[in-house]
């Protein structure tokens, strides 16, 4: 099964590990391509980079052939995802079905064909769960939410090196009582007003605790140490408030940015509670590794009605 990356981390992530979860139950070895120049140069592939699983081969060694499922990758296994739909659906990329056409077919366990092609925008165990069994038997009827934070521990870690940044500076800098933040402000904007008010909410029961804060916008950051004491940042490369870290042509290290947003999303998982933007996948898979119990996790967009349609419109896909 070869399995395409496409869209932020925390999109890949989740659709990934949703791919080598259904190359388990197919009993296909995974392949993870991670080559299309978003999180490391391009035709160099930024997974095995980043991560590591016992269930993917990071050697890239699938077999160049004609029996593969979506049909439509016969002849362009190199492509990416992007290029894919820019020359045949180039009026698509932003349709949430759009990814039907580009993987197997999630419903089935018995696709004769030799090479599955993986990929979505989201995770897809809604789709696949019903096929569980054996050590996966006890998930069958579990949320996404569940599944998630039960398999990314088995199937999909960080590098060493990655968690023991996360080890270290949770060490030396998280107290007794960290409240994690999650703030996205750049193409996505979270709601900054909403947020600062749950934080002044946490801070009255917690009034000495550590806000760790993990944002792509220097000037929230900066803002934030202006309202706040106790605020811990992890070192990473900012762009000028306002531009996205990835897809920017400033970021001169591509590797070492993905790494800081996996230290950020790890980071948060640890904290004792978060305060965050549900819409976004990055807080969400922090949201599932993290496992809080409901009364520690604000999602500052639950009533967003924009947020709730696209969540059930994605769900259907």
């Amino acid at each position: 099964m070869l399995i395409k990356g496409k869209a932020g981390l925390g999109n890949r992530v989740l659709s990934t590990l949703t791919g080598i979860t259904y190359a388990a139950i197919t009993n296909r070895q995974a392949i993870v391509d991670w080559r299309d120049g978003v999180y490391a140069p391009p035709s160099v592939n930024a997974f095995p980079l980043l991560f590591r699983s016992p269930l993917v081969d990071t050697s890239l060694a699938f077999p160049e052939t004609n029996d593969v499922s979506p049909k439509i990758w016969n002849g362009h296994l190199d492509w990416t995802v992007s290029s894919m739909i820019a020359t045949y659906d180039r009026h698509r990329f932003r349709d949430p079905f759009i990814y039907r056409k580009y993987c197997c077919d999630l419903t089935r366990i018995d696709q004769r064909e030799q090479l599955l092609i993986y990929w979505s925008y989201l995770p897809k165990f809604q789709k696949i769960r019903r096929h569980f069994s054996g050590s996966l038997a006890h998930l069958r009827h579990a949320t996404s939410q569940a599944i998630i934070t039960d398999l990314m521990p088995r199937f999909l870690r960080p590098l060493p090196a990655i968690e023991e940044r996360v080890a270290n500076f949770a060490a030396y800098n998280f107290s007794r009582w960290t409240i994690g933040v999650h703030v996205r402000h750049s193409d996505r904007l979270s709601p900054l007003e909403k947020i600062y008010s749950h934080v002044e909410n946490a801070l009255v029961d917690h009034r000495h605790a550590t806000i760790f804060l993990a944002t792509d916008n220097s000037a929230v950051e900066d803002e934030f140490r202006r309202r706040y004491a106790n605020v811990v940042v992890a070192p990473k490369w900012l762009p000028p408030p306002g531009e996205a870290i990835h897809y920017n042509d400033k970021n001169k290290n591509m590797v070492e940015a993905a790494a800081d947003a996996l230290v950020d999303i790890y980071l948060l998982a640890r904290t004792n509670q978060f305060i965050y933007p549900r819409g976004s996948t990055f807080s969400w898979l922090a949201r599932c590794l993290g496992d809080l119990p409901e009364d520690r996790v604000i999602d500052v967009e639950r009533y967003d009605p924009r947020v709730f349609v696209k969540r059930v419109i994605h769900h259907l896909a």
